[in-house]
C-alpha cells in the first residue's frame, strides 16, 4: 500500500464519534522489556513482558451533547470503554483496516493561550487484559431495517486465538427502538450456511459493547447481522473486529 496521509479518518470512543473534533491521534502498542541477562552474557539481554496499549488524541474543545467535553468527562476513569480507530481515508468502509481496544481514560486536559483556539487533549491506556487488536471495520452505517452487512475475510481462528469485536452505537432514534447485533461466520463470502458466533445485548440508546469468540473456528468470513424493531427506528452502528 502507498504512503498514507491522515485525512477523513475515524476515531470512535464508546457510543460517540470524535472524528469531527480531533485533529491528532496516536495509538501505541508496546511491550515491557524485562532484563534476563545472566553472568556469562557480554551484553544486555531482554525478553518481552506484558503488553501495553495507549491512546493520545487532541483537538478542538466544545461542550454539549456528543461534544468532546461531555463525552470525555463522561468516560473519564471508566474502565473497559471500547476505542476504535480507522486511519484509512474514506470514512471507515466495511473491510477497511482498523484497530480497537478497551480503554481506561486517565488523562483529560483543556486549555490554550489567549487568542488561540481552545483545545483539549486526552490519554487512555488499555484495560480488560486484551492488548491492541488489529482488524477491520465490519459495519459503519445507519440502519433502519434488519439485515446483514457485507462479509469480511478476517481469517479462521486457531485454538489459542479469539475474535474480538467492538460495537459502537452512535445514535438511536424512533419510538421504542431496539437493536440486536450478532456476529456471524461462514466458510464462503455468500454466507450460505451462516453460523451465529456472538450476540450482543439489545440496544435502545447510544452505547457500546465488547465481546469475543473463542477459537478454534475454521470459518474465515465474518459479518454483522442486525435485528431492528420499533416505530420508525434508526441506529448508527459501527463494529470493528480483529483476531489475536
Amino acid at each position: 500500500m502507498a504512503n498514507q496521509i491522515l485525512k477523513d479518518a475515524r476515531l470512535w470512543m464508546g457510543g460517540y464519534n470524535l472524528s469531527g473534533d480531533a485533529n491528532r491521534m496516536v495509538i501505541d502498542l508496546s511491550a515491557e522489556l524485562q532484563d534476563d541477562s545472566v553472568l556469562e552474557d557480554t551484553a544486555r539481554s531482554r525478553m518481552a513482558g506484558l503488553l501495553l496499549t495507549s491512546l493520545q488524541c487532541e483537538g478542538f474543545w466544545r461542550a454539549g451533547s456528543a461534544a468532546p467535553d461531555d463525552v470525555l468527562d463522561g468516560y473519564f476513569a471508566l474502565a473497559d470503554v471500547p476505542v476504535s480507530a480507522c486511519p484509512i481515508a474514506g470514512g471507515g468502509a466495511v473491510g477497511d483496516r482498523a484497530f480497537t481496544f478497551r480503554a481506561l481514560l486517565g488523562e483529560f486536559q483543556r486549555g490554550a493561550a489567549v487568542g488561540e483556539l481552545l483545545r483539549y487533549s486526552a490519554g487512555a491506556e488499555g484495560s480488560g487484559g486484551v492488548p491492541l487488536v488489529r482488524g477491520a471495520v465490519l459495519e459503519n452505517a445507519t440502519r433502519t431495517n434488519s439485515g446483514n452487512a457485507s462479509g469480511v475475510q478476517l481469517g479462521a481462528l486457531a485454538a489459542d486465538q479469539k475474535l474480538y469485536v467492538a460495537l459502537h452505537v452512535l445514535s438511536a432514534d424512533g419510538s421504542t427502538p431496539s437493536l440486536t447485533v450478532k456476529v456471524q461466520s461462514d466458510d464462503n463470502s455468500s454466507f450460505t450456511s451462516a453460523t451465529d458466533r456472538l450476540t450482543f445485548s439489545a440496544k435502545s440508546a447510544i452505547g457500546y459493547d465488547w465481546g469475543s469468540v473463542d477459537g478454534a473456528v475454521t470459518d474465515d468470513w465474518w459479518r454483522i447481522n442486525c435485528t431492528i424493531s420499533g416505530s420508525g427506528p434508526s441506529f448508527r452502528v459501527v463494529a470493528v473486529a480483529g483476531i489475536r
